[in-house]
């Protein structure tokens, strides 16, 4: 099945800071679905895919920025869907799928996709499958899987994929809290989240969490993080079939994005653009939303490093 509109807004919670978006029903492929509108935002049509565990409100500051210069949708992951489960066989292509029937729906002419972490990814397979549905690609920092890792979380038994991070940490990790204020102060000691500032991760806090029986929750269910974590697929197949210009964008390295996939990618695609900025890790757009702007609005063919001694984060 295709996609229908549900014109009936949902209302954000109070302490969500997306005062940047709209929020909407549709059905696609037999689900509801949500998808956010930037509001007022203007330019080319355009659709932001978030990271895995990030709902679109986490990046308000990088979206405040960017309406100005794009009109933007964005698809929310199906683990923020209401009436969606994480079942076997449900595999992080199948996000590619949720995004096309999207584009289907709401756009007549080819649009930009913009994706953070798996939604880069999973916005590559997209335009792999369905190349006339884009006229260019902005990728921040894609998780680039190898062909021997897909196989192995197809053939590792759960359990045992479970003592790996980064899924070990999402299983441990909090995701209740009595207030807004603990959860920022459990987040602040969290590895992930240490490059940022009290604003930008109390920002933050607001858009991973939702209210909760008087405290707070994880909007994103820590199930759906964990299963999207086991089930990501390799993109090395669907290079030959992506014929728009790409921008790929990544900061310092990571289990996400290492320098040997990011090399190996380099040598397969000369043809796209590859800019680097080794001052922010993994959540660049969160950490630093002005300079993630800067990075996707540079103009065409500038390929440029700010720290050619880029480290390895472990």
């Amino acid at each position: 099945m295709g996609a229908v509109y549900d014109p009936v807004a949902i209302e954000h919670p109070s302490h969500d800071p997306g005062a940047v978006l709209k929020s909407h029903r549709l059905t696609i492929r037999d689900h509801q679905a949500i998808y956010h509108e930037v509001v007022r935002s203007r330019g080319p049509s355009a659709h932001f895919y978030a990271a895995n565990g990030f709902p679109t409100a986490c990046y308000s500051p990088l979206l405040s920025i960017l309406k100005h210069h794009f009109s933007l949708t964005s698809l929310a992951n199906r683990a923020l869907w209401p009436d969606a489960e994480p079942t076997p066989g449900l595999r992080c292509r199948d996000y590619a799928d949720d995004l096309i029937a999207f584009l289907e729906h709401r756009y007549t002419q080819p649009i930009i996709g913009i994706g953070h972490s798996m939604g880069a990814t999973t916005t590559l397979m997209a335009a792999a499958k369905r190349p006339e549905l884009f006229r260019r690609l902005i990728l921040i920092e894609p998780v680039i899987q190898s062909m021997k890792g897909e196989w192995l979380t197809r053939l590792m038994p759960a359990n045992v994929a479970r003592r790996f991070e980064p899924i070990r940490s999402a299983l441990t990790a909090r995701d209740r809290w009595g207030s807004l204020e603990e959860a920022l102060t459990d987040l602040r000691d969290r590895r992930a989240f240490r490059r940022l500032d009290d604003e930008p991760l109390r920002m933050l806090a607001r858009g991973l969490t939702e209210p909760d029986d008087g405290g707070v929750r994880l909007a994103f269910p820590r199930q759906w993080e964990v299963h999207n974590y086991l089930t990501l697929d390799a993109i090395w197949r669907d290079l030959r079939s992506v014929r728009m210009p790409v921008r790929v964008i990544r900061g310092k390295p990571s289990m996400f994005l290492s320098p040997q996939a990011w090399e190996r990618l380099r040598q397969r695609m000369p043809q796209w653009e590859f800019l680097e900025d080794g001052h922010y890790g993994h959540l660049l757009p969160m950490e630093a939303p002005e300079r993630t702007a800067e990075l996707i609005q540079e103009p065409p063919s500038v390929r440029r490093t700010t720290d050619p001694m880029l480290e390895v984060e472990r």
